[in-house]
């Protein structure tokens, strides 16, 4: 029972809403519409490639984070297609949102419980219930992360008013000035 909890805490609400967060960037990035039986395979994936990264002992804390944007930028790249420049944009601002949100996350849970205590819980103890302790600490970051990247998508997908199709007195460009006579 405890593995099915730490299942949901950390590999659902953990690293699969983190790779929700990680392919919105990159969806916004390449202003691409999400489509449910490509994204959340992908996302899915993601979560995925991320855990089991997280899980290579022998690689230390910050250079997890690097594999697995790079492993992020080539599943995009290889298996939906995006512009490598553009992808790498996408991540970097899904990474920036993740530290935002991480901040944010740290500061109300320090503030709830006092950063002693936060420190233990992101420290664990070795048991199943520090890992699900510590997950359950990281779901708000994946919840503000969320929201940063879906107001990022939206405003990257919203359409853009064109300009300079009106002349200096809002006539159209090319057409003839007429009056209500329809002689111009």
């Amino acid at each position: 029972m405890e593995y099915l909890l730490l299942f949901l805490t950390d590999g659902i609400m953990g690293y699969f809403l983190q790779g929700v967060g990680y392919l919105l960037g990159v969806f916004a990035s390449v202003k691409r519409k999400i489509t449910f039986r490509e994204f959340v395979p992908m996302a899915a994936l993601y979560g995925l490639v991320a855990f089991g990264i997280r899980k290579i002992n022998v690689i230390s804390f910050g250079f997890h984070t690097i594999l697995i944007m790079i492993a992020i930028i080539l599943l995009a790249v290889l298996l939906l297609k995006t512009p490598t420049f553009m992808t790498v944009v996408g991540i970097l601002i899904s990474s920036v949102a993740i530290l935002v949100a991480e901040v944010i996350n740290m500061a109300v849970l320090s503030g709830i419980f006092g950063y002693p205590a936060m420190m233990a819980i992101l420290a664990g103890d070795g048991t199943i219930y520090g890992e699900i302790n510590k997950a359950v600490a990281g779901i708000p970051t994946n919840l503000i992360l969320l929201i940063i990247m879906f107001i990022t998508y939206k405003l990257r997908m919203k359409p853009k008013k064109e300009h300079g199709s009106h002349g200096a007195i809002g006539t159209q460009v090319g057409t003839k000035n007429r009056d209500d006579t329809g002689n111009g």
